[in-house]
């Protein structure tokens, strides 16, 4: 009897400890999805030794206004985006946001900019142009698809015009959590364009942000959000 009683003991705390230790496991998994999904913060953006993922440049919310502003639109938009990729030393994001490490990641941009039909983004009606916001940027950044991307921090330039007549381009610099899809945080942008050639003349403008940011955005930006 004492030896029935004695092995009911045991198996008792055996199963205790199994439940126990079951528990802690599906705590431990949670607490852990719930940091790697969070973790990206504004303090993130600005940690030089926290890597990044440079999504590239999204023209396909983008209106071109002005009279003689017309030109192939998936073609054109797409051979910036290359030329920010393929001229990144020119375009030296990482340099901007004083990143140690910058993972160049375009093909989401890509597929975005070479769908872009002409209907859609050419326009003579002014009162088109600057109607992004804070929370359209996010009803944007939630529709990417980011499957297969890796987890973390990642920047992406949202174009809302191109101006013929003002000679502008107007940018959204935008920051998200990959694994939520939420915006940590974006900022309007506006630069002149310039150049020779169509291509060159509307990249112009990111040559320029790429500087505005080294020289005193992202100062502004870290004293704003703080860090």
């Amino acid at each position: 009897m004492r030896n029935e009683n004695f092995c009911s003991t045991i198996k008792n705390t055996t199963m205790k400890n199994r439940n126990y230790f079951i528990l802690l496991l599906m705590t431990s998994l949670l607490c852990l999805n719930n940091f790697s999904s969070k973790a990206q913060t504004a303090k993130d953006v600005f940690d030089s030794n926290f890597p990044i993922t440079y999504l590239g440049i999204d023209f396909s919310n983008a209106k071109c206004y002005g009279e003689g502003a017309r030109f192939d639109a998936a073609d054109i938009t797409q051979r910036i985006n290359d030329l920010a990729r393929n001229e990144y030393e020119k375009y030296n994001l990482g340099e901007a946001l004083k990143k140690n490490s910058v993972n160049i990641k375009f093909e989401l941009t890509e597929k975005l900019n070479t769908n872009i039909k002409d209907d859609n983004f050419f326009t003579y009606n002014e009162s088109d142009l600057n109607k992004l916001d804070e929370a359209s940027i996010q009803k944007i950044v939630s529709k990417y698809n980011l499957s297969g991307y890796d987890k973390g921090l990642a920047v992406v330039f949202i174009v809302d015009n191109l101006n013929k007549s003002t000679v502008e381009e107007v940018v959204w610099v935008t920051f998200l959590n990959i694994s939520t899809k939420k915006v940590i945080f974006t900022e309007k942008t506006v630069a002149k364009a310039g150049g020779f050639g169509i291509r060159n003349y509307w990249a112009r403008p990111f040559y320029d942000i790429m500087k505005n940011i080294k020289s005193s955005l992202f100062k502004k930006w870290k004293s704003k959000y703080g860090a």
